[in-house]
């Protein structure tokens, strides 16, 4: 199925549009501006200096006096932290350097994400919302330059979407090796995309005829085990034995699964209030990012069922068995974290993303299908989707944030 507008054109332009509005973003006088500080846009220098500050702090001391390159807060895989740190002891004097490194790192991901998404449905519709999904949200040009996790597991997951989907697709064992790599590295930058990206990739194999225990899976499965086996290591040595750190791993698991803070602690436990209300602060999260909250999603899912049906779909719609528990899983096991934290609704982006491949082919399917005179008030009925999400997300915030980061750049040079 092709679209008039050329693909390949639209992913120059998503590629070009992030790297234009990355480099305008790292200088100090976008970076630490007031409107990134707030929560709107993840808080920007939040996600920057902190890791910076503690890249100098480890870089200032001889590198075996350091016991916790690898570690962030000293409980939580940082390989993000130890990278800043090298960047720093090489001579960096700030993370521009390194972010430069990220933006292409980023690039790459978005080629990839191209690439996945056109080999797993063999269509360009898929593709193109995929890349016009990015450009009309902030989820990826307001994080796609901080040195914090964010940009090395954007890019690394979609480095194991599109290995594994080829090797899925031709049985060769160097895909498969290359997946797991990219797999491993991603598990060394926090938690956030553990258990969904090893739930996609173990769909994706069972889409192809794979067998959900298998050793293909079991092999997979082992480069988080490897990864929580040396950060315990870590853990204890950075503490002084384990006796000493696995209370630190104790503290995060109560506080961010179970919800179970100290009385000290900054964040309040969470009430049978939050839990009640919980699937709308799921909602809210995801809004967040990509200005629909989360449950009209429910809604929108019905009309695609409609069009489905209409169309007579020849599109395999398994996919969602393993989409819909990958995109959800981090709120279905971290309540505390997302409750928390509104950034937390940018970990589910690829099931948004894939859910509006899927709406906009059944919409285009049935355009071209249909001769039915009331196709015009159909059509007339779309537009304000197409106003706020396009029109907002990106005129408005990308396109009008990219503008005001040039105009404070022409006023220092």
């Amino acid at each position: 199925m092709n679209i008039s507008l050329s693909p390949k054109k639209i992913l120059i332009m998503t590629c070009v549009f992030f790297t234009l509005f990355a480099i305008s973003i790292v200088h100090p006088v976008n970076r630490t501006h007031r409107d990134y500080s707030s929560s709107t846009y993840g808080k920007l220098p939040r996600h920057i200096d902190r890791v910076w500050n503690f890249a100098i702090e480890d870089a200032s001391k001889p590198f075996l006096e350091v016991r916790d390159h690898y570690l962030f807060h000293g409980r939580s895989p940082g390989l993000f932290k130890f990278i800043a740190e090298m960047t720093a002891r090489l001579g960096a004097k700030s993370p521009i350097p390194l972010q430069f490194i990220l933006i292409i790192l980023v690039n790459l991901g978005i080629i990839a994400q191209f690439k996945w998404l056109s080999l797993l449905f063999k269509n360009s519709v898929f593709p193109v919302v995929g890349c016009l999904f990015l450009l009309g949200s902030h989820f990826l040009t307001y994080f796609g330059t901080t040195i914090h996790q964010h940009p090395y597991n954007f890019a690394f997951f979609n480095f194991c979407m599109f290995f594994i989907v080829k090797y899925a697709q031709t049985k060769n064992i160097k895909d498969y090796w290359l997946c797991w790599f990219c797999y491993l590295f991603l598990c060394q930058n926090y938690y956030m995309f553990w258990v969904s990206t090893f739930v996609m990739m173990v769909g994706i194999l069972w889409l192809h005829g794979n067998k959900i225990i298998s050793f293909k899976n079991l092999g997979l499965g082992l480069a988080p085990v490897l990864t929580i086996g040396f950060l315990v290591w870590n853990i204890s040595y950075a503490h002084g034995g384990f006796d000493k750190g696995f209370p630190k791993l104790a503290k995060i698991y109560k506080a961010r699964v179970l919800g179970i803070v100290e009385k000290d602690a900054v964040q309040k436990p969470l009430t049978k209030k939050d839990y009640i209300k919980y699937p709308l602060t799921v909602s809210s999260r995801v809004e967040r990012y990509f200005y629909i909250p989360g449950i009209v999603f429910i809604f929108l899912g019905w009309i695609l069922l409609r069009l489905k049906k209409a169309n007579n779909s020849k599109l395999d719609y398994r996919v969602f068995r393993f989409l819909i528990p990958a995109g959800l899983s981090w709120y279905l096991l971290v309540y505390e974290h997302t409750v928390v934290h509104q950034v937390a609704g940018r970990y589910s982006y690829f099931l948004w993303m894939v859910f509006f491949g899927y709406f906009f082919f059944e919409i285009h399917t049935y355009i071209l299908n249909s001769k039915k005179r009331y196709m015009p008030y159909f059509l007339k009925l779309c537009w304000p989707f197409v106003l706020i999400y396009g029109g907002y997300g990106f005129l408005y915030l990308n396109v009008g944030g990219l503008i005001k980061n040039l105009m404070r750049l022409f006023k220092i040079l």
